[in-house]
């Protein structure tokens, strides 16, 4: 049977709309011919080698990957459109954070301060903000030092207990902590930046 998830934003408190968004995508399947189209999505998959997984049918890449790891790869089929502020049709931003009693007003007051990042391979967690920072840094280096958390949430926590000063947290992300796990955000607050994603 093909496998088929949506590992992106599959909080466990968000897993019956999850679900239920699958339902209605493997229904479509089903009527434009497809067989064996799964019933459940699998979750707690290893990404990225699910991603090639030879039985995969259906899964959620952040755009990074899309283009660099996975190209030529797999297809894409669709952009997704999600309705948390910041997010505009199939675009979206990513919030720059800093602790809540940050004193740091503009981007060009991190300067020299440690950085948490996703990884190297996100798209919304390390790409845009390398990019928002390359004028600032004018071919100098910027933050002092850069720590890879390995997701959104880890960076949220490493800025909110002092291990890192900033962050950039995609706006789906952060739109569903504040809605399921709001203690996850209260230490940390986002900036004006918003870089754009996707």
């Amino acid at each position: 049977m093909p496998l088929a998830s949506l590992p992106m934003y599959d909080l466990p408190e968000a897993s019956a709309a999850t679900d239920g968004w699958w339902q209605g995508l493997a229904a479509a399947f089903t009527s434009a011919g497809l067989e064996d189209v799964p019933r459940q999505l699998v979750r707690g998959v290893a990404l990225p080698d699910h991603w090639l997984a030879p039985d995969l049918l259906f899964s959620q890449t952040c755009g990074y990957p899309l283009t660099d790891a996975l190209s030529g790869r797999v297809a894409l089929l669709a952009t997704p459109c999600y309705g948390a502020v910041g997010a505009a049709g199939p675009g979206y931003c990513s919030f720059v954070i800093v602790a809540a009693g940050s004193r740091a007003r503009e981007l060009a007051d991190l300067r020299g301060s440690v950085c948490a990042v996703n990884g190297i391979d996100s798209q919304s967690g390390y790409n845009v903000l390398r990019a928002l920072l390359a004028p600032l840094a004018q071919g100098q280096r910027f933050c002092r030092s850069v720590a890879v958390s390995g997701g959104h949430r880890a960076s949220l926590a490493m800025v909110a207990t002092g291990a890192a000063d900033f962050a950039a947290i995609d706006c789906v992300t952060w739109a569903l902590l504040a809605r399921y796990r709001p203690a996850e955000i209260a230490g940390v607050r986002p900036t004006a930046a918003r870089p754009g994603g996707r």
